[in-house]
């Protein structure tokens, strides 16, 4: 993995993030940030998730505007 500075320009393109696990999504950062997790219906994988969420949550005090509840369809 190679390491870049965070420049304005680079800023501007975060949206397009997106981290691979084997060619599938597993996360992408930017405007807005998502996680797919992989066993994700197990209770240990949540509770870690939630944990997760709340060390970001603290890290960026004062700074998240808000959440998007997932809608599912079908």
């Amino acid at each position: 993995m190679s390491e870049i500075q965070l420049t304005s320009d680079h800023a501007k393109r975060l949206d397009e993030v997106e981290l691979l696990n084997n060619g599938v999504v597993v996360a992408k950062v930017g405007f807005a940030f998502e996680l797919y997790l992989s066993n994700g219906q197990a209770v240990a994988t949540r509770l870690a998730l939630c944990k997760i969420l709340s060390e970001y949550r603290a890290l960026f005090h004062g700074q998240l505007s808000h959440y998007l509840k997932v809608t599912r369809t079908g």
